[in-house]
């Protein structure tokens, strides 16, 4: 999934349940140079990427709050 307009982006992933049967979900923020957890339920992974895809930081398990 891609958060590319405004609502999409302030929303995120709060809210949204774990798909069943999935390890996880994948939400792309384009021109993403931070992230925010508030409100959220669970923790996630947090990967910057640059416009060739390469990964250039990854952070795992990012607690709530």
């Amino acid at each position: 999934m891609f958060a590319n307009r405004f609502p999409e982006r302030l929303r995120g992933l709060i809210g949204r349940a774990p798909r069943p049967g999935r390890d996880g979900d994948v939400l792309a923020f384009c021109r993403c140079g931070a992230v925010h957890t508030c409100f959220m339920t669970r923790a996630i992974d947090v990967a910057f990427a640059d416009e060739a895809g390469h990964v250039l930081q990854c952070h795992r398990s990012v607690q709530p709050w």
